[in-house]
C-alpha cells in the first residue's frame, strides 16, 4: 500500500490509479482479493494529494478474474526468482526453448533452425542445465513466464 501513496505524490503519473489487493476482512477467514481505484480529487501547490477518493471491489473467490489476478502474481514472482538463471541462456538457447514448449521435437527443432539434430539435442541439455529444469513441465514455465510463447 505505501507504493499506492508514493504515486498519489508523485506529479508525474496519471491521477487515477487501479491495482489489485489482498484484504483481511471480517466476512471471510483468511485473505480476500480487491480490485481498488484510488483518484486524486485535490492537490496542493506542489501536485501532492489534499482529497483523494477509493473505492475497492471485492473480487469473489470463485470468480475466473480472481484466479486469474493470483496467476499473474505467480508468474511475476517466479519472473523475479528466475530471471537470473533465464539471463544466462544464449539467443539461440531461448529459440530451442520457444519450440520446446511448442512441443516440438529435436528433429523438428533442428529442421527450422537449420542446425543439426545433435546440435538441437545439445542445447535441450544445455537450457535444461542452465534452467534447473528436469521436466518438460518446467521449461514450459520459463518459455510461458518470459514471452517466449
Amino acid at each position: 500500500m505505501a507504493r499506492v501513496f508514493q504515486l498519489m505524490y508523485a506529479n508525474d503519473v496519471p491521477e487515477v490509479h487501479t491495482f489489485y489487493q489482498q484484504v483481511r476482512t471480517t466476512e471471510r477467514e483468511g485473505w480476500s482479493w480487491y480490485l481498488t481505484s484510488m483518484r486524486r480529487l485535490l492537490c496542493d501547490a506542489h501536485g501532492g494529494p489534499l482529497l483523494v477518493m477509493g473505492l475497492a471491489v471485492p473480487l469473489h473467490p470463485e470468480n475466473h478474474f480472481a484466479a486469474k489476478v493470483q496467476r499473474l502474481i505467480d508468474e511475476n514472482q517466479f519472473l523475479r526468482q528466475h530471471s537470473d538463471m533465464f539471463a544466462r541462456l544464449s539467443a539461440r538457447e531461448r529459440d530451442v526453448l520457444r519450440l520446446l514448449a511448442w512441443g516440438h521435437t529435436a528433429a523438428e527443432i533442428a529442421d527450422k533452425l537449420f542446425i543439426s539434430v545433435q546440435t538441437a539435442e545439445t542445447h535441450r541439455r544445455n537450457i535444461r542445465q542452465k534452467l534447473d529444469a528436469t521436466s518438460v513441465f518446467e521449461l514450459m514455465e520459463y518459455a510461458r513466464a518470459f514471452d517466449l510463447i
